[in-house]
């Protein structure tokens, strides 16, 4: 799935509240236990792979995404998310070079999987 994630690099932000992701850092990979082990782990490694920025995200419940709705129709399920400053203001703010890696993550993602891969988590 893809989202917007709080980006916690505003001024008036208490980090620690939320998370400690930035801003023009790379999408926001999240781990949680509605999101498959494999696919995450493959998302990391396509970043590390290609060169991608990343940033990380524990969710310790699902994710208030539709990556849950995903989840539950049994879909092999990640989220990638585009940091976001400002978040359901009118003022919200994404970086540019955010956007341009998230779809460069995803591109080589599938590129990536091959025929035989398998994403049961067993």
């Amino acid at each position: 799935a893809f989202d917007v994630g709080f980006a916690a690099d505003a001024p008036d932000m208490e980090k620690k509240a939320i998370v400690d992701t930035k801003m023009g850092e790379g999408p926001i990979i999240s781990i949680g236990p509605n999101l498959n082990p494999i696919v995450v782990k493959r998302l990391f490694e396509t970043a590390e792979k290609h060169g991608i920025p990343s940033q990380r995200h524990a969710a310790n419940r699902g994710t208030g995404t539709d990556a849950n709705a995903i989840q539950l129709a049994g879909a092999a399920t990640g989220l990638v998310a585009i940091p976001n400053r400002y978040m359901h203001t009118a003022s919200e703010l994404i970086h540019l070079e955010d956007v341009k890696n998230i779809i460069k993550l995803m591109v080589e993602f599938i590129k990536d999987i091959k025929e035989e891969d398998s994403f049961l988590p067993l």
